[in-house]
């Protein structure tokens, strides 16, 4: 961090030649009439609004803010439902892109949130999108019509199975709902026809301001919103939660939605918000590790400055335990979490290294991966701070799945105590803030 005294040093410097600049427009009266004073009106360019400008905001101090970037069903939210709220699923898990709203952690005194509706702009782009996927579906089936109808020609005779048109639009419309655009789009336009379209109430742009008793209040609110079967969430756009935890009083966390947002304005603004952030993590679940949306997230996000810190976040690490990794580390846990985490950063190490490009945020991680990669895994802190009573169904899976395949370390309810937190991760994880 620069010190105070290499601030004043550079302050000092900036206010010496706004004055030089000062100077100059008193020199050349006749170069800088009517531009002159405009100039001058503006505080920055006076050598004493400045130094107190500078001063003022030192004052006020600033928090730490941090984005979570990730493709959809990434952990996310699961990851900072175990680092804020205990495990307790007050951030939504998004289902698909339409339910992964661009959502924004702040402190306030008392539970409170802020949803921003859809535009009626925005609503039309979702209209164009979802025609072009029609188009694109016609072309498709009809360009494979075609290459069926040329093989047939050019089979002089020999059988080919016919082509079955059901089965060929299933495939096609398959295809196209992958893609994060067309396919986003389409699903998120036909739930907002099925909810009756966009309420007239919404489309000032206005935000609703929700506020509730407790956290737990606002999150039952909030299902309605950002809920993957909320009736209003096919008209949230953003959501601006504020609660009254500790750890987010010099705090400020971005949960952005995954990557290639249908929605320009959204988008937008998710990028607004990560490039003002001073670190940023990169949830990706280790089964499917650091794969080509992940790269390209990262590759969009290293094209402006802004981020100071990357860090890495294999998440869902229990989904790898079982099968050859527990065959191989012979049932035991410590054993099975190295080399885990050896092979995860070992993949990273090649897969960024590959990375073409000047990305100073590949850069950063390739020079201090070791210290920049944590191993989590949200199932197993639920299984540390939730009461029985509490547990999913697949966190009763879990728990069941790592006392077959790791008997030794859950055993015992202290056993298990004592090694939960190292699957968990988040102790690794909190210390990168």
């Amino acid at each position: 961090m620069t010190s105070n005294h290499n601030i004043d040093k550079q302050v000092a410097l900036l206010a010496e030649r706004v004055s030089r600049f000062d100077e100059a427009l008193n020199h050349y009266p006749d170069l800088t009439q009517g531009l002159r004073g405009k100039i001058q009106e503006s505080e920055w360019l006076n050598a004493d609004a400045l130094r107190s400008a500078v001063a003022e905001k030192a004052r006020e101090g600033r928090e730490l803010r941090v984005g979570i970037i990730g493709r959809v069903k990434a952990g996310k939210s699961s990851l900072l439902n175990a680092l804020l709220f205990e495990g307790r699923d007050i951030l939504p898990k998004a289902a698909t892109p339409m339910t992964a709203s661009l959502t924004v952690l702040a402190y306030g005194e008392s539970p409170r949130a802020e949803v921003d509706p859809f535009t009626p702009e925005d609503v039309a782009e979702m209209k164009r999108l979802a025609a072009e996927y029609e188009r694109e579906l016609k072309t498709r089936i009809e360009n494979r019509l075609a290459q069926h109808q040329e093989r047939l020609a050019r089979a002089g005779g020999h059988p080919i199975p016919p082509q079955d048109p059901d089965r060929l639009e299933q495939t096609v419309r398959r295809e196209l709902d992958q893609d994060p655009h067309l396919g986003a789009a389409k699903d998120m336009h036909e739930r907002i026809l099925k909810a009756g379209g966009l309420p007239a109430q919404w489309a000032r742009g206005e935000a609703i301001r929700l506020e509730a008793d407790s956290i737990e209040a606002l999150r039952l609110r909030l299902a309605d919103y950002v809920g993957a079967n909320g009736k209003f969430t096919p008209f949230t756009n953003c959501l601006r939660l504020y609660l009254p935890l500790p750890g987010l009083k010099d705090l400020e966390v971005v949960d952005t939605p995954g990557i290639n947002d249908p929605i320009p304005s959204r988008e937008k603004r998710t990028y607004r918000e990560l490039h003002r952030c001073d670190a940023v993590f990169v949830v990706s679940p280790a089964g499917q590790f650091l794969n080509a949306q992940d790269l390209e997230l990262m590759d969009r996000l290293g094209q402006k400055e802004g981020v100071r810190e990357v860090f890495l976040v294999a998440s869902q690490v229990d989904s790898q335990l079982f099968g050859s990794e527990q065959r191989q580390s012979g049932g035991q846990l410590p054993a099975a979490l190295a080399s885990l985490q050896q092979v995860l950063t070992q993949q990273a190490r090649q897969t960024l290294a590959a990375q073409r490009g000047d990305n100073p945020g590949v850069k950063q991680l390739l020079t201090g991966l070791k210290d920049r990669l944590a191993v989590t895994s949200s199932v197993a802190h639920a299984l540390v701070v939730q009461p029985e009573s509490e547990w999913d169904s697949n966190t009763r899976h879990i728990w069941q799945m790592l006392g077959k395949g790791y008997p030794l370390a859950f055993a015992t309810p202290q056993l298990a105590r004592e090694n939960l937190p190292s699957l968990a991760g988040m102790a690794r994880t909190q210390g990168f803030l």
